[in-house]
């Protein structure tokens, strides 16, 4: 099979090592000349704000990385989208996110702002509560707030993409229901093949698709398979077969909703052994999906096209 070009819809590199080791590094999972080499096109960047970081300080760290986004466009070939326009450039491509809406304070018009700097998808919480609502490991408060339901909606008038990985359930449903757009999950597997509370149930992956969103397959072992019997820490676990494993998630996915709900969500620089060692070793995905039975019009779907699909349907 030949390369086959790709978007994926998450990755913590940004955050991970700033803009210089975007352009170039050894040591962790995502390069710009990796990304290129393994078939890249689009990434979406995300600014992983830290849940100590609060109001104004997580306001600051997510301005800066901001900064450091545009100062990795100035000093490559890449593009940054803020519109679908910019899908008609040359890529490679990228796009800024927040995982976590933390930045914004609690201050909707923060979001203006963060727009202005080139934000177009928002995760709205990580696994802890925050002026949004309920996250999904640590969460205790009120599943949505007003703001929360506010922030939707005016991020519906911007054409800013709701997220709701990270998402408690309860979070979720309110803001489907909240939402007039179509949401994603960027970086989300099947909670019917891995049960853990980061994955989707299969309701869940029908109302995504039912609303036209997509799901991006997450390389972190945790959200692919159980934990290998002994381990100490969940989190830090390597996974045999997890690509394997990975690619029968998305079969379920495909099968319970449509092929066109999925994409690629790695999660690369936010797990220590990811399921795909790094970014230039992407086509094994694709290797993988061909072994569950997509036919090469479905792995290209998944690999690109239902990504592309959705940007131009979905951006400013």
């Amino acid at each position: 099979m030949s390369t086959i070009p790709f978007f994926d819809f998450h990755c913590d590199s940004l955050t991970k090592g700033g803009y210089k080791k975007l352009i170039k590094n050894d040591t962790m999972h995502w390069s710009l000349p990796r990304f290129i080499q393994g078939g890249g096109q689009l990434q979406v960047h995300a600014i992983f704000t830290p849940p100590e970081y609060k109001k104004g300080d997580a306001t600051m760290f997510a301005m800066k990385y901001a900064s450091e986004w545009q100062k990795f466009l100035e000093e490559t070939n890449t593009t940054g989208v803020r519109s679908k326009e910019d899908l008609d450039e040359e890529g490679p491509f990228s796009i800024l996110s927040l995982e976590d809406a933390s930045p914004l304070a609690g201050n909707i018009e923060a979001l203006n702002m963060f727009f202005d700097l080139g934000v177009r998808l928002i995760t709205l919480v990580w696994s802890c509560d925050n002026e949004v609502g309920r996250g999904v490991i640590h969460g205790q408060g009120p599943a949505i707030t007003k703001f929360g339901k506010n922030l939707i909606r005016k991020m519906n008038e911007k054409n800013v993409i709701v997220d709701l990985s990270h998402a408690s359930d309860e979070l979720f449903w309110e803001a489907v229901k909240t939402s007039s757009k179509p949401v994603v999950a960027s970086h989300s597997n099947s909670r019917k093949f891995r049960n853990h509370p980061r994955n989707l149930t299969d309701d869940q992956i029908k109302e995504i698709s039912n609303c036209d969103g997509i799901i991006g397959l997450v390389y972190v072992p945790n959200f692919v398979g159980d934990p290998p019997k002994g381990t100490q820490d969940e989190w830090d676990f390597e996974l045999k077969g997890g690509a394997e494993m990975l690619a029968k998630h998305a079969a379920h996915i495909a099968e319970i909703s449509k092929v066109e709900t999925v994409v690629l969500g790695s999660d690369f620089d936010g797990t220590n052994s990811p399921v795909i060692a790094e970014v230039s070793k992407t086509q094994i995905m694709a290797e993988e999906l061909k072994k569950v039975g997509f036919s090469d019009n479905d792995i290209e779907k998944i690999f690109y096209k239902n990504a592309k699909k959705f940007l131009l349907k979905n951006l400013p």
